[in-house]
């Protein structure tokens, strides 16, 4: 009798295990329910220790965490959304609400490093400057918030355009996303170019190594296709990809 118990017990336990196991299929299967949790918007840390991204969840605000590229110590930093690392330095930029961007430490208990009043903020490539918009200037700032000066006016980035203003790899320009424009912003403040025009939206650009070109999405007709051009040159484009759509390129 203890061994016909001891056989139904183990029967039993194969049978959980393989309505668990298939219940975890279905659920992989049919991807994320409405209620998930979902992290997204990866960001390494310039030195390669960490992992920054954004958690969201049905009736929660955006959450931004940080853990050990070995996927342990995760924590909270900051609610918000997730802006990028600042290179060369353990802090992230956060966006907390509609009209404000936190410098923040690695850890909801450090305190600020510095505030400013805009949006869609991006770190310089030397971690000494921000770049952000706000009411549709953009402007440039020390990473401590002083010295804020305004570089470029009429900026409104579109809906589709999640990148903000793009530093070039030695910081003297910013590319960034206006209408349907793509515009070349000195950094100094010393004058704006338009590099790409049309009625098609042009957004979420990126540099290559060597600052000559950048690469950037393209809404031609149903598809996003990825586009080419040159900082020197205005409206001389290249399409890299077909008729399918692709987005968010990366050199």
């Amino acid at each position: 009798m203890a061994q016909v118990a001891k056989q139904l017990a183990l029967v039993v336990a194969g049978l959980v295990a393989v309505l668990l196991i298939a219940g975890q299929l279905a659920r992989a299967t049919a991807g994320p329910g409405p209620n998930d949790r979902q992290d997204s918007l990866p960001a390494w840390s310039s030195d390669g220790v960490d992992v920054a991204f954004e958690r969201t969840a049905a009736g929660l605000a955006s959450r931004v965490f940080d853990m050990a590229a070995g996927g342990k110590s995760i924590h909270v930093v900051q609610d918000g959304l997730l802006r990028g690392w600042v290179p060369g330095a353990e802090h992230v930029l956060v966006q907390i609400d509609s009209e404000h961007t936190f410098v923040q430490g690695d850890s909801l208990r450090d305190k600020p490093l510095a505030e400013f009043l805009g949006t869609d903020a991006t770190a310089s490539p030397d971690g000494q400057r921000v770049a952000y918009l706000r009411a549709g200037t953009l402007y440039v700032a020390a990473i401590d918030g002083s010295g804020e000066h305004a570089i470029a006016t009429g900026v409104t980035p579109p809906p589709t355009d999640i990148a903000g203003p793009v530093w070039s790899p030695n910081g003297s320009q910013i590319a960034i996303a206006s209408g349907h424009t793509l515009l070349l912003v000195q950094t100094d403040g010393s004058g704006v170019k338009v590099l790409v025009d049309g009625p098609f939206e042009n957004d979420n650009p990126t540099w290559s190594a060597d600052g000559y070109s950048l690469a950037f999405e393209h809404n031609a007709g149903i598809h996003w296709q990825i586009w080419t051009t040159q900082k020197g040159c205005s409206n001389c484009l290249d399409s890299i990809t077909g008729s399918s759509n692709s987005r968010f390129p990366q050199y």
